[in-house]
């Protein structure tokens, strides 16, 4: 049977210092300015328990320090004490190094994967997910990296700000896989960084303006079609300036993470990446075929003509069953090996077309509860991967979706702006992730009444809350002393 325990947080912090280094994370802290009035290791730690217990704000860290409960965690003298509050946090996280948060952060996945914390790959294939998300926005605030979009409503337009990010993440096809977040990029307002097969869109976007003006001069000649004329022309110049001034893509911004996550953690690092219908495009797989890299990725749009000839050929080919016991599902994949279309001739590329179907057993019968049908294609060469390695690969692409994105907005408070500040959004995020790496590893790899008994993560993060206010006095390997 299940006993509390009432020491959880101590013992949180004793795994993370004995097995990542915390103590070396934490003072290896640095602020841009001389004189602060918060050290920059009280302000990481602070906004680390804040992320760890799920406070979930600033004004909740100035509350616990008033209460004078989230000192026995921290180096607070008189001084410091006096000046503890949420806007000197806010300020400290505006001059905190970034790019020691964005090596700290990637120490610790490297860590992992010594310690084979990654060990339950896919078919032996090791999987990175990568996708794209918002994270908050507001009609008022801002700052220099918000994206702006213009908002028809019945008032007139409305102008929002928006911070969106790019997340990686490695993905494993067991319920045990430690979900572990590789590193982030913001999409930026300007594509400063595009790469060459992009750096062409402003000058497509002045001869689609200068095709637009054209379009009106001869709209001027026939007045019958003038109106519709004009305005057709009127909508590829919003269009085109758009595209001028717009912000950068999605797909630019994971070429750019994908490329700093290969120069950090190495080229053996990961085998596989797996993304979202968005990035089924050839520009991006010619991108990740360059780079060694194998793609699988989902194919949504029922208009493209990839779609279209994934669906013809399916009707031609003999489907491989596969009947997954444990998740209750039944398979039928369709593989169509040859493509004529699309990247055939220039990459490899497999096409799939996949009908899962779950079920119950009941009376020795199986009743079919739901069905679900979904493409997708790979670089992978049939060697490397079976169709039922790349069925479980799409899956773990949703781990980003659940155990990530929804996961991290749900519970961990992603979407809450605490400060809005280019650094200190940037800053938040990375102690955010360390936090969520740091936690789930304690929680996979050292808790075992998570794995011998019926255990949640609510509880869990319930005894680390309770432990928290019940201790009463200041603990050595907290506050790392020496």
């Amino acid at each position: 049977m299940y006993k509390y325990l009432p020491k959880r947080l101590p013992n949180f912090f004793r795994y993370v210092n004995k097995v990542y280094e915390f103590s070396k994370i934490l003072y290896s802290m640095k602020d841009k300015r001389s004189n602060t009035e918060l050290t920059p290791q009280t302000i990481f730690l602070s906004v680390f328990l804040c992320c760890i217990l799920r406070f979930g704000s600033l004004n909740r860290l100035q509350f616990e320090a008033k209460n004078k409960r989230i000192s026995k965690f921290l180096k607070l003298d008189k001084g410091s004490r006096d000046t503890f509050c949420a806007n000197s946090i806010a300020n400290g996280l505006e001059n905190i190094d970034v790019n020691i948060l964005e090596r700290q952060l990637t120490s610790i996945p490297k860590k992992m994967k010594r310690n084979k914390v990654f060990c339950n790959t896919i078919g032996g294939l090791k999987v990175a997910s990568v996708d794209g998300t918002e994270i908050f926005r507001s009609e008022k605030t801002h700052c220099d990296e918000c994206l702006e979009y213009q908002i028809k409503t019945k008032d007139g337009i409305r102008t929002d700000y928006v911070h969106k990010i790019v997340l990686m993440q490695m993905v494993g096809g067991e319920k045990s896989f430690v979900p572990s977040i590789l590193g982030m990029e913001k999409i930026l307002p300007k594509d400063t960084k595009a790469d060459t097969s992009e750096a062409n869109a402003e000058a497509k976007a002045v001869k689609a303006i200068a095709k637009a003006v054209k379009a009106i001069a001869k709209a001027v000649k026939a007045i019958a079609k003038a109106v519709k004329a004009i305005a057709k022309a009127v909508k590829a110049i919003a269009k085109a300036v758009e595209a001028i001034e717009g912000h950068e893509g999605e797909i630019t911004v994971a070429r750019r993470l994908i490329l700093r996550m290969i120069k950090e953690y190495g080229d053996m690092f990961f085998d596989v990446f797996t993304t979202d219908g968005l990035f089924t495009n050839a520009p991006f797989v010619r991108f990740l075929h360059g780079l060694g890299k194998y793609l699988v990725s989902r194919v949504k749009n029922e208009r493209t003509d990839l779609y279209k000839e994934i669906e013809s050929l399916s009707e031609r080919v003999i489907p491989v069953v596969i009947n997954d016991w444990k998740e209750k599902v039944e398979c039928w994949i369709y593989e169509v090996k040859e493509l004529s279309e699309w990247l055939a001739k220039e990459v490899p590329i497999r096409s799939f077309k996949i009908i899962e179907k779950s079920y119950k057993e009941k009376s020795g019968e199986r009743i079919y509860t739901k069905e679900e049908k979904f493409f997708c294609v790979t670089t992978l060469p049939e060697k490397k991967a079976d169709a039922d390695t790349i069925r479980r690969i799409v899956h773990a692409k949703w781990g980003i979706e659940n155990n990530g994105f929804k996961e991290l907005k749900d519970n961990w408070f992603l979407t809450h702006n605490y400060h809005h500040h280019p650094n200190a959004i940037e800053v938040m995020f990375l102690i955010l992730f360390m936090a969520y790496n740091l936690f789930y590893s304690y929680v996979y790899r050292h808790v075992k009444s998570y794995r011998l008994y019926v255990l949640t993560i609510k509880q869990i993060v319930e005894e680390m809350i309770s432990s928290y206010i019940i201790q009463k006095w200041r603990m050595s390997f907290i506050t790392f002393d020496g």
